[in-house]
C-alpha cells in the first residue's frame, strides 16, 4: 500500500485571551460579534502534516480588526446561517468580510488553511 502524507488544519479565534467557539445560537453569536466590535482579535490557525513516521506543525496567527458593529447590522448577520458552524462566528470569505477593517498576517490562514 502506498503511504500518503495526511494534512490537518484547525482554526480558533481569540480576544483578550478567551477562545471563542462556535456560537450555538443567536443570543450566543450577538455576544460574540459585540465582543469583536471595534476591537482587535486573533485568528490561530494550526496546520499539521503527518508522513510515514515523521510529523510538522505550525500555528499562524493573525490580527484582525473589526469595525464598530451597530446592533442592526449584527442582529441582520445573525439571522442568517453565516454565524453558527464558524470559529469567532464568522468567516473571513463571507458576509462578514465587510466587518473587517484591517488585517495583518495570513487573509488564507484566516480561511483555515494558511498557506503564507
Amino acid at each position: 500500500m502506498l503511504a500518503r502524507p495526511i494534512l490537518a488544519a484547525d482554526t480558533t479565534v481569540t480576544i483578550n485571551k478567551k477562545i471563542l467557539g462556535k456560537p450555538a445560537n443567536k443570543p450566543e453569536a450577538v455576544e460574540i460579534l459585540r465582543l469583536l466590535s471595534d476591537r482587535t482579535h486573533q485568528v490561530l490557525t494550526s496546520v499539521a502534516i503527518i508522513y510515514h513516521e515523521q510529523s510538522w506543525q505550525l500555528t499562524q496567527i493573525s490580527d484582525v480588526l473589526f469595525q464598530k458593529l451597530s446592533n442592526a447590522m449584527i442582529d441582520a448577520y445573525c439571522d442568517t446561517t453565516e454565524p453558527y458552524d464558524k470559529a469567532g462566528g464568522y468567516g473571513i470569505q463571507g458576509p462578514a468580510a465587510i466587518f473587517i477593517e484591517s488585517i495583518r498576517g495570513s487573509h488564507s490562514g484566516i480561511m483555515g488553511l494558511s498557506i503564507f
